[in-house]
């Protein structure tokens, strides 16, 4: 999510990523992350997620219109793809 916003800053653009993007991401990271505790898992998607909203929060007007008009409200709000997830740490965590 950086990485896109930080392309919209140089190019005004948001890329567009192709159906599967986010599956192929994860399938590229399972056996570092099957290392880690639930514990770890959740306190790093957590720290990322931090991370996110920061960045997010910092972006200009212009950059929040681009998103709006566009039809990409969760490159603004990202509990829509967030919170499913971290439901999902949760209940393995017994929380």
């Amino acid at each position: 999510m950086i990485a896109r916003w930080d392309q919209y800053d140089r190019d005004g653009e948001i890329m567009t990523l192709p159906d599967g993007t986010d599956d192929l991401g994860n399938s590229a990271g399972i056996v570092e992350w099957q290392m880690l505790t639930p514990a770890q898992v959740s306190e790093l998607a957590r720290a990322a997620a931090d991370t996110v909203d920061r960045r997010i929060a910092a972006l200009s007007p212009a950059a929040i219109t681009h998103a709006v008009e566009t039809g990409r409200p969760a490159m603004l709000d990202r509990s829509i793809h967030r919170d499913p997830h971290l439901e999902e740490i949760d209940q393995l965590l017994g929380r």
